[in-house]
């Protein structure tokens, strides 16, 4: 019996309701509000399968080992490499064919703020300086959209958790068996020197992601976990632990540390001032509660970096993000449209010749968004993290019990790798997933809302 089978709805066929996460199902009675219906195991299997494609890396890591037979791709082309786009195209528009059969479009509407940036995104196609990129990218870009959107409607909180921890399964377990296989090519990340770990992904920062984002939902599920299965879940945390290890990433774990130190707080204060303050009050003193805590760590910052191997330079990345407010200086309002700006012969010149080297991706995601579609894009953008951040925060402190802080915690997660990943681009996963997420709390949280007591 694995994650997936210990979710499913023991209800009969013909009451199609699963058991929503953290709040009793009798106040769900009393308070109307409705989960997602019963997914199938076909549902739950082309999640976890499109949520692993998504991942980016993995296709291309089986695209450079098929190159005997499908013709040799070099890094710096993958996004133009018509096999690599034609695996993302093919994934979401199965998942699309389902969620059309599945999800009602007027759900679409309580996530304006995400529709208009993928609008945006669209629309860069008119000014882009690369329009056939930004075409190409923007479709992929919608795509997973629309896996989040399908898998926020059809799952539970609860349930999402359960995904995002068999795709870090997944990916841990594909990562063992390429070490065993192919272990000059996974346990060498990038081709570069060294010993970190890659497995199935290009470098060990994808693969960090990864494993951090499963270990986030496993450490969070194993409070809700039968006691028949806890041994063989905690073997999987062990498991995925120990190749973070092997992988040396740091990215990941310390965004993972962060997201635990901010759903701690959230959990004292909900514990000792949840019957004194509404949520509002409620997030004014966590926040000021954080902002101390930030303080602290930006006063340490030099000695926090030390302690975990790393410079102040970020690995190089300190010089790539001037290099990125140069370019966005140059057109600050729209960009140079959606991932268009990497193809773009003049700007690739400059940049290579600015660093010595050229680095494929901004290294942060609000960088990368203000270069594709400008300010207004990434304000847009700003509007929908935001709302879901703060849902996030009401369907925490509403909670009773620690895996009603998930979702808290992976939007935090998502939004701290941003600051030295680029993650809010088309065909990624865990956009993917934070979209879906968005979609879960705008569903449960409106009427969480309104019944001050649970």
């Amino acid at each position: 019996m694995g994650l997936m089978d210990r979710v499913a709805d023991s209800a009969p066929a013909g009451l199609r309701r699963a058991r929503p996460s953290v709040v009793d199902t009798r106040e769900i009675a009393r308070n109307g509000l409705e989960a997602a219906a019963v997914p199938t195991r076909f549902e739950w299997g082309i999640a976890v399968v499109a949520l692993f494609v998504l991942g980016r890396w993995p296709v291309l890591f089986l695209r450079i080992r098929l190159a005997h037979v499908l013709g040799a791709v070099n890094f710096t082309d993958w996004p133009h490499d018509g096999y690599v786009r034609a695996a993302f195209i093919v994934t979401e528009v199965a998942v699309a064919a389902v969620a059309v059969r599945q999800v009602h479009l007027e759900s679409l509407r309580r996530l304006p703020a995400l529709l208009a940036f993928l609008g945006t995104a669209w629309a860069s196609t008119i000014w882009s300086v690369e329009p056939g990129v930004t075409i190409s990218r923007a479709l992929i870009l919608i795509g997973v959209a629309v896996v989040g959107w399908y898998v926020g409607e059809r799952f539970t909180i609860e349930q999402l958790a359960v995904i995002m921890a068999s795709v870090g399964a997944v990916g841990a377990g594909a990562s063992y068996i390429a070490v065993l296989v192919v272990p000059k090519i996974a346990t060498v990340t990038g081709g570069a020197s060294g010993h970190e770990w890659s497995g199935v992904y290009y470098n060990r920062n994808e693969l960090g992601l990864v494993l951090c984002g499963g270990l986030l939902s496993s450490l969070f599920l194993l409070t809700r976990t039968p006691r028949r299965l806890r041994g063989a879940e905690m073997l999987l945390v062990g498991a995925e632990v120990f190749m973070l290890a092997e992988a040396g990433n740091r990215t990941g774990p310390m965004a993972l540390a962060g997201a635990f130190v901010v759903c701690g707080v959230v959990f004292v204060v909900r514990r000792y001032a949840k019957s004194k303050l509404v949520v509002f009050w409620g997030s004014v003193l966590s926040l000021g509660t954080l902002l101390i805590g930030y303080g602290a760590v930006e006063w340490q910052w030099k000695r926090i970096l030390e302690a975990v191997g790393r410079n102040t330079t970020l690995t190089a990345r300190v010089g790539i993000w001037w290099v990125d407010r140069s370019l966005i200086g140059r057109r600050p309002w729209f960009g140079f449209g959606f991932e268009s700006i990497w193809s773009h012969a003049a700007t690739v010149e400059y940049i290579a010749h600015t660093l010595g080297r050229f680095p494929y991706t901004a290294h942060n995601g609000y960088y990368e968004v203000a270069l594709g579609v400008g300010y207004v894009g990434l304000a847009i953008l700003a509007v929908f993290l935001t709302l879901t951040l703060y849902r996030a925060f009401i369907f925490a402190w509403r909670g009773r019990d620690l895996l009603s802080l998930w979702p808290l915690a992976f939007v935090l997660y998502v939004l701290a790798i941003n600051f030295t990943e680029s993650l809010f681009v088309s065909g990624e996963a865990l956009l993917a997933v934070l979209v879906g997420v968005a979609f879960a709390l705008s569903r449960t949280t409106t009427i969480l809302v309104r019944r001050p007591t649970l």
